[in-house]
């Protein structure tokens, strides 16, 4: 005899069919989500000039009073002009002849009233909202005069890419002590003379390793500005003194074996 399907067996099958619906529906949606994510990260091609204008009008040189003030990060980038990457936080500097800047920087370094202080190029993969340290700038770029370059480069990608650039060119000069308190109370045998510790040193003096020394800035310009930069873009941030040119343009992946074999 024929038995009809009891309410139990019409739920268990209602169950399985169910299921199968999700796993078939999850099957077609993780690998489309995945290609996704992978697509979502993409290579670029960023390239930076940072120069000066050696014949500024001296009204336009306010000078800044406030102290060089760089964030402490753990980590920055890293550009190497030779070698191999030993690390995640190190970029290695691109062949001249194979930058967008080339052109720009030739005629900048043949300017009598420009004086090129550094530049770089290099390639990198970026996500949407990644956090990617920024890239350490730190020059000496005029050691008779202790003039010096410091700041940091942040690259970051959103909708579009931003360059946010912290820059500063100073002059240092050095002088003995690392605290005047430690002069204050040394003993009269052993106290430098007054008017010295108003002259810089010229050169580095055995007794600082005893007494230390401190360092002291002079006619400090500051640049910080971001910029938001659309694929191939060039931006020129001006400044009365500090110069900085910056493009950023999507390349292809080093590491895209698949497109390399299709077309072989």
């Amino acid at each position: 005899m024929l038995k009809l399907p009891n309410e139990s067996y019409n739920q268990t099958y209602l169950y399985t069919a169910t299921l199968m619906v999700i796993i078939i529906t999850l099957s077609t949606f993780f690998p489309a989500l995945s290609q996704a994510k992978e697509s979502d990260e993409n290579w670029y091609q960023i390239e930076y000039i940072i120069f000066e204008h050696i014949n500024a009008d001296p009204y336009d040189l306010r000078y800044e009073d406030t102290p060089t003030s760089l964030p402490k990060r753990s980590h920055y980038l890293h550009l190497l002009k030779q070698g191999e990457a030993l690390s995640p936080f190190h970029v290695i500097e691109l062949d001249e002849n194979n930058t967008v800047l080339n052109d720009a920087l030739n005629k900048l370094k043949n300017s009598p009233d420009i004086k090129v202080h550094d530049h770089g190029a290099w390639q990198q993969a970026l996500q949407r909202g990644q956090y990617i340290p920024p890239l350490k700038i730190e020059q000496d770029t005029d050691i008779l005069n202790a003039q010096k370059l410091l700041g940091e480069l942040q690259i970051k990608r959103e909708r579009y890419l931003h360059v946010a650039a912290n820059l500063y060119l100073e002059n240092t000069i050095t002088l003995p002590y690392a605290d005047l308190k430690t002069w204050l109370f040394e003993e009269d045998t052993q106290r430098w003379p007054l008017d010295w510790l108003l002259q810089p040193l010229a050169y580095q003096h055995p007794s600082l390793e005893a007494i230390g020394e401190s360092e002291i800035s002079q006619n400090r310009i500051h640049l910080e500005q971001t910029r938001r930069i659309k694929n191939g873009e060039i931006h020129y941030i001006d400044h009365p003194v500090i110069g900085l040119i910056v493009t950023i343009k999507k390349v292809d992946s080093p590491y895209n074996f698949e497109n390399e074999n299709s077309a072989e």
